[in-house]
């Protein structure tokens, strides 16, 4: 009798401590990562959590702050056209997965920016940016698309940003 009650203690000791994370728990040590400025931890818990929830509800913010990570070359590990391509590709799972979520117009907009301006891929930045137009009309972020459209592989040197009020 003592073998059997000794067993089930371990048993339950075991599958207790083996509790799957909650998206909360995944959020909460990202969050704990970033005041730290642990990037490696801030990524593994985000990471995890699209693991773990693949269309939890939280999944389209670890999407979007693991393309911004990307976005901002924070992981000098990569060379910078590789961290771009990084982004691209959290922000392009939003826009496939998730398109009605608040992230998505953002998401889309920065697929455009980091074409058109950072891989100099114009034809891949403007057909993002009309994307963006079509899907998204009614967001702040429009008329910045309509001006990269009309400006697209301009150098920002030969800009000029008219400031006087009319």
């Amino acid at each position: 009798m003592n073998k059997l009650v000794i067993f089930f203690g371990i048993c339950a000791l075991f599958f207790g401590g083996c509790r799957k994370k909650t998206e909360a728990d995944y959020l909460a040590t990202a969050s704990a990562c970033v005041q730290k400025q642990d990037l490696a931890g801030t990524v593994a818990a985000y990471e995890n959590l699209l693991r773990d929830y693949p269309d939890g509800q939280n999944a389209p913010q670890a999407l979007y702050d693991l393309g911004r990570i990307y976005q901002d070359k924070t992981d000098k590990t990569l060379p910078i056209d590789g961290s771009d391509r990084k982004a691209i590709g959290f922000y392009q799972r939003i826009v496939d997965k998730f398109p009605q979520s608040k992230q998505a117009p953002d998401a889309l907009f920065n697929i455009g920016f980091l074409y058109a301006n950072e891989l100099q891929d114009l034809q891949a930045g403007k057909k993002a940016y009309e994307k963006f137009l079509h899907d998204y009309p009614n967001n702040p972020l429009v008329p910045s698309a309509k001006f990269e459209i009309e400006n697209i592989g301009v150098s920002s040197d030969s800009l000029t940003i008219d400031t006087k009020e009319n």
